[in-house]
This record gives structure tokens, sequence and C-alpha cells, in this order.
């Protein structure tokens, strides 16, 4: 098998799973960690607190007093923390599946850090997940109104520019990085075909895997069979999973917000490969 690198040399290889919020990024993920040799759980949020306390340390540090944690550390050492943090953290789920090569690590807002996870994990691997901004955009609608509501927009302006907003990081982050091992997928064409889609992401990600095991990854997948550790097997609150489909889009969203997201996104979605107008 492919020797793979780690943050550590014995820990699983990290991918990251990136997609706007509602792009199927979570379908994804247990779809993968139905096989044997990949493990993850909930949304960390890592990234998002990693930068802050980063960018706030840095600010410290260039103030008229030189302030901050980097008056005593420099900027390695202060990196190296917080990849022992985050071993720390995922200790008791490397723990759990001692078998695992990769680890699969899907939180949204991922998209926005790109950098700093670069700059921390130089090794890691990204699977970019691209999903039609008018059926991303009704399905915040549909979670700002139900189970979401505190995070969701109802607005479909606000849910449109989140859309853009996470998409158009991630493909201005990978034009800058062509060398780095980076898989895009589209939703809908995995959801045309599942099995060919997550032969993909298998191969990609454990590249001597057979047909075999992706085959039975997929049967432990529609049998129930999406997580090993009591990360995964936590209940999603109701209405998370919504049978739609590629267009189901067509017939929850009114001729409103179809235009308001046509408005907002259709650069960006031409440029990503869709199909868009204002009257489909």
């Amino acid at each position: 098998m492919t020797a793979l690198c780690t943050p550590s040399g014995s820990d699983p290889q990290i991918c990251f799973i990136v997609g706007a919020p509602r792009s199927g990024t979570t379908w994804v993920q247990r779809l993968l960690q139905s096989h044997d040799l990949i493990c993850g759980g909930e949304e960390s949020h890592f990234f998002g607190n990693y930068s802050g306390t980063r960018w706030e340390a840095q600010k410290q540090l260039d103030s008229p007093r030189g302030l901050g944690p980097l008056t005593y550390m420099d900027q390695q050492a202060f990196d190296d923390m917080y990849r022992g943090m985050w071993r720390t953290i995922f200790a008791g789920l490397y723990a759990e599946n001692p078998q695992a090569l990769v680890h699969l690590e899907k939180t949204p807002s991922n998209a926005l850090f790109l950098n700093e996870i670069h700059n921390l994990f130089p090794d890691a691997r990204y699977i970019f997940l691209t999903r039609d901004s008018r059926a991303v955009t009704s399905s915040l609608i549909h979670a700002g109104n139900t189970w979401g509501d505190h995070w969701a927009p109802t607005d479909p302006r606000l849910a449109a520019l989140m859309w853009r907003k996470h998409n158009l990081a991630m493909r201005t982050w990978r034009a800058q990085h062509p060398y780095l091992p980076v898989l895009e997928l589209k939703y809908e064409d995995a959801v045309a075909d599942t099995e060919a889609a997550l032969a993909r992401m298998i191969s990609f990600l454990i590249p001597d895997e057979s047909r075999q095991q992706i085959s039975a990854t997929l049967q432990a997948y529609e049998a129930g069979q999406t997580g090993k550790t009591e990360q995964t097997r936590k209940k999603d609150p109701s209405g998370f999973a919504r049978v739609r489909g590629a267009t189901g889009w067509q017939k929850d969203m009114t001729l409103w917000q179809k235009f308001i997201t046509w408005r907002f996104t259709r650069k960006l979605m031409r440029e990503l490969g869709y199909d868009i107008s204002l009257l489909s």
C-alpha cells in the first residue's frame, strides 16, 4: 500500500471535506466512514478557533509594546502547540480506530480557513464538494426555519451569499495551490452514480484499495453502518437530512427566491460548470 504522510508519523492521514453548508458534506463523510480504514466524527470547528487565536496573537505582538504569547515563543512553536492540541482532541477517536489510515474532518467553515489548514498540516488532502447554489439556498432556508435557526439564514440573499463566499474561497485557494492533492466533486454527480463517486474518493485516499472493498463500503453505508464511534452514532435533528435529489429545489423555492439566488451566484455557478438560467 502506498505510504501516507501523517501529522505525527503514526496518526492517520488527515483529509478535509470542504464545501458550503448544506452541500452534502455530511453525507459524503458518512459514506466514506463506512470504510474500515477511514474514521471521523462531528464537526470540530478547530480552525475557526485556531485562526482567531493566531490572528490575535500576531496583533498583540505587532502592538507598540509587543505583547502576547509570541513574545515568549516563535511562530513555529506556537503552531506546534496547536498541532499537539489537535492530537489531544482526536486522541480518543484515533484510539477507537487504531486501524484507520485516514481521518476525515468535516466542518463547513474550513472553506474559509484553507491557508491556516495548509499551514498546520501541509501534507493534508482535500475533497472539495460543490452543489448547485439553488439547492443549497433552499436547504439553508429550510434549516433556518427549523432545526438550524441558530445559524442558517432564512433570507435568500444571505443564503446565496453564504454559498458564494464558501465556494469562491475554495476556488480562489485551489487556483493558488494547483499542486496540492485536491479531489473536486459535484454533489449531483455523486448522487447520480454514488458507487463511481465513492470509488474516486477511496482511490484518492487509499490508492491500493480493491473494487471489492469499495462495494463493501457502499453496502455498509446503505445498511446504516455509517460510523464506528460514539461521535458518528449521534442522532441528527429532525429535518436535518432531506431527500430532495438534485432538483428538489425547483419545487421548494418561490420565483423570488430563485431570482435572488440567480442574481448573486450565476457567475460563479457557470465558472463551476453548472447550467444556470433565470427560468430553470
